[in-house]
């Protein structure tokens, strides 16, 4: 806890007083206790720290980034149910903490030309191995037929499916990325904290209540409000007064 939210100030003097006191030391006013409202919370990394974080959590090369909110990157991106050998993806990673939840990451993909080649000269390959098989086994309706599924099957994984994945891949990491940031706030900044309430002292006794005002403490330490001694050094005080 700070200074300032563990001294209550005397309103009357404005002396700083200890927190919880119910006398200031200074003028002897009572002090009303208030609670005080928590001081904001410092918001997580920037969205270049959060780019970069992300793109580490998906083992990406940064390539460069724009010294704001976007970062470049190179992925080698393996998924058995695409292809059975790694697929190079290039593009960029864009993240906006004052954005909504779900909105804050933007990411583009596109596969590589040297990936490309490999997916067309695995289409190739799987094309002339099929050509030496005999008419007998597969006809020529077959082999073209195979052929054009693999072309559509191929196309569909560059240009479709591998790109849409990278991207879900690179948003969950921004979404972990946020949420291991100390104190990240997706959605904009903290709302703000309210002002303090002043506390009101209860009036300097004069030496004509001084008396009065002994008595009010007595009766408050005999109800149990006031300890022996804080009783004590509110009676001393009051009574080095007369």
């Amino acid at each position: 806890m700070s200074a300032q939210q563990s001294s209550v100030i005397c309103t009357s003097c404005q002396t700083p007083n200890a927190h919880g006191a119910r006398f200031c030391a200074q003028c002897g006013g009572g002090l009303s206790a208030m609670p005080h409202a928590a001081a904001p919370t410092p918001r997580g990394g920037s969205s270049l720290q959060i780019a970069h974080d992300a793109l580490a959590r998906v083992n990406a090369q940064v390539t460069g980034d724009n010294g704001s909110e976007t970062a470049s990157y190179q992925l080698a991106y393996r998924d058995r149910w695409l292809a059975w050998w790694p697929m190079q993806f290039t593009g960029s990673l864009s993240v906006r903490t004052d954005a909504p939840a779900g909105q804050a990451a933007s990411a583009s993909a596109t596969m590589t030309p040297q990936s490309l080649a490999i997916q067309v000269g695995a289409l190739i390959a799987a094309s002339v191995a099929l050509g030496f098989v005999p008419n007998t086994i597969v006809s020529n309706e077959q082999f073209f037929g195979s052929v054009a599924v693999g072309l559509g099957v191929t196309a569909w994984v560059v240009f479709l499916e591998g790109p849409k994945r990278v991207k879900r891949l690179l948003e969950g990491a921004v979404a972990d990325a946020m949420s291991a940031s100390p104190a990240s706030q997706i959605g904009g900044a903290a709302p703000p904290v309210p002002p303090a309430v002043p506390l009101t002292p209860s009036p300097v006794p004069s030496g004509g209540d001084v008396f009065a005002r002994l008595n009010k403490a007595a009766e408050m330490h005999a109800a149990g409000l006031l300890s022996a001694e804080e009783f004590a050094a509110k009676k001393a005080e009051l009574l080095a007064r007369i």
